[in-house]
């Protein structure tokens, strides 16, 4: 009988590293022979001394919501020089598979820097862009147990939608990650997602947490309030 559940991060990462397929599409250069300059909205506000402040929330599977007591702290800790490129060290709570999003996390990093209409990290994986809504950016699938446990889809979604937090109502567009649950697997519904919003000159407003099989609930972390330099 097929596991009902993927209750651990480690499920969750062994899924990771099993894919059967795993496609990703890089941004453009940054430099553009031949082409008037071009100037893109600033989505990531990526300056040192930049800080949000988020408070997490719990969503169950009929769609309540409870505010939990975890307030993440996150910041522009400084840039560095990388193959050439400056990146910002962005410095945050970790919130994915090996964390109990029910409680305080340790800080993890990510180098972060803004090329074209793209936010990307040190390795060229793409975290948002604002204008690209067609390319997939990675797809492909999961499997566990010798057994297909999901199809995935990770592209830009929801433009210009309106989200509101506890500081303010944002007009955002989100990177999501979408995921497709195979029959065995779809306990918290056959189609499940995380998503990355961002607004225009304010930076992150909304970040989902880990899904997993066989729970339906969520987590998420909302914009409360934030400095920018």
């Amino acid at each position: 009988m097929k596991k009902l559940w993927l209750l651990t991060a480690v499920a969750a990462v062994a899924c990771l590293h099993s894919c059967k397929k795993d496609t990703k599409k890089e941004p453009v250069e940054d430099i553009q022979q031949n082409a008037s300059v071009v100037t893109y909205p600033n989505y990531s506000n990526l300056k040192t001394g930049n800080y949000w402040i988020y408070q997490r929330f719990q969503i169950d599977g009929t769609g309540n919501e409870t505010a939990l007591p975890i307030i993440d702290s996150c910041y522009i800790e400084k840039d560095s020089v990388i193959n050439g490129s400056t990146y910002y060290k962005y410095v945050s709570p970790r919130f994915g598979w090996f964390e109990d999003p029910t409680v305080s996390t340790p800080m993890g990093i990510e180098f972060l820097r803004d090329s074209l209409s793209y936010i990307i990290n040190w390795g060229g994986q793409v975290k948002f862009s604002s204008q690209d809504f067609t390319t997939v950016f990675i797809s492909g699938y999961m499997s566990s147990a010798n057994d297909t446990t999901c199809r995935y889809v990770f592209k830009m979604e929801d433009k210009n939608v309106s989200i509101t937090t506890p500081s303010g109502t944002y007009i955002t567009s989100s990177f999501n990650e979408n995921y497709y649950m195979y029959p065995g697997f779809d306990q918290g519904g056959t189609f499940r997602q995380r998503h990355l919003r961002y607004a225009e000159n304010v930076g992150k407003i909304t970040e989902s947490g880990p899904v997993y099989a066989g729970l339906p609930t969520q987590w998420e972390r909302r914009l409360i309030r934030y400095h920018l330099n």
